[in-house]
């Protein structure tokens, strides 16, 4: 897709304009969890100042990480916020690369956002284009704090019921979820919901449909070693 004249103006600016650096002075913090056309897959977790996602279009597929704190990118003022990543192919999450994260849109984050993998970095997949601009078409719960990708054929779901102050696993209720299907990793409240192996999983497939349940942590795609693990 050809580019505007003013964002091509910016995208060979960004191309030479070397690293992202710290930002001088606060930022307002625009970005939001949710979903971008239908190929990127955002969660913002604000107590541990972490960001996640997931990009795919079909041929480029790569997870992404990234503290919370906006970052200035040289010569392009401009943007006000902007974010610098590391992105990984799930299956291969040890050839890391470099991803900017930024928006142009009025409103921050709320609309609109660009992500580009480095063209330079050898890491990157040779896939994935080098720049996509993306219209928000969804908004999901601020208690999700993680995104994460299927491995297993077909994952088995194991379904919760309060008990107490924690909580018991029931009988599966839900169909396997299919490989590469993107879940939100919901954040829990008591450390008795917290179960060993497992994770608080939610995902919407068919598109809108709501499902959630636990998942073992073995049956997604593994964060990178330098990763903490999600509770």
């Amino acid at each position: 897709m050809p580019l505007p004249s003013p964002l091509l103006h910016c995208a060979l600016l960004l191309a030479l304009s070397g690293p992202a650096v710290a930002a001088d002075g606060p930022t307002p913090v625009t970005l939001t969890s949710g979903t971008f056309n239908g190929t990127v897959s955002l969660a913002v977790d604000t107590d541990r100042r972490l960001l996640s996602g997931y990009f795919d279009d079909g041929r480029c597929r790569f997870q992404f990480d990234s503290p919370l704190q906006p970052v200035a990118l040289p010569q392009r003022s401009e943007l006000g916020e902007a974010y610098s990543l590391r992105g990984w192919d799930p299956r291969t999450p040890e050839r890391s690369f470099s991803v900017a994260l930024y928006t142009l849109a009025r409103g921050g984050f709320r609309d609109q956002l660009t992500i580009e993998a480095d063209d330079r970095d050898p890491n990157r997949p040779a896939a994935c284009r080098w720049r996509t601009s993306l219209d928000r078409d969804s908004w999901v719960s601020s208690s999700f704090i993680g995104v994460r990708v299927v491995s297993a054929r077909h994952a088995k779901v194991r379904a919760g019921k309060p008990d107490g102050d924690g909580v018991r696993l029931e009988r599966s209720t839900e169909a396997a979820v299919p490989r590469g299907t993107v879940v939100w990793i919901g954040k829990t409240y008591s450390p008795g919901w917290n179960l060993p192996g497992l994770v608080q999983a939610n995902w919407y497939q068919p598109v809108g449909t709501p499902h959630g349940g636990y998942l073992r942590e073995a049956d997604l795609y593994r964060l990178p070693a330098q990763e903490e693990e999600l509770p």
